[in-house]
């Protein structure tokens, strides 16, 4: 397993990968998304990342709340 820091969806995160699995975890709050899983020659993305993610928003909004990830399954994610 390799970790490596990077900017994912406009937020700082920690890479973590496997030749099976790639993980982003955002340094602000700790939540873990997006993930993609490599199974059969498929890319599956199972977890969801908030669509403000990247826009610039309210200050008076929790920096936690700008990057929520991870909790929430998602049908389809934005790429």
């Amino acid at each position: 397993m390799k970790a490596s820091t990077t900017i994912k969806f406009g937020q700082p995160s920690w890479r973590i990968a496997t030749k099976s699995v790639e993980a982003f975890i955002t340094e602000t709050g700790g939540h873990v998304g997006p993930v993609t899983f490599y199974i059969g020659g498929k890319r599956i993305q199972p977890y969801a990342i908030v669509p403000w993610a990247q826009e610039k928003i309210n200050r008076s909004l929790p920096s936690v709340l700008k990057v929520l990830g991870g909790d929430f399954l998602s049908a389809g994610r934005r790429k």
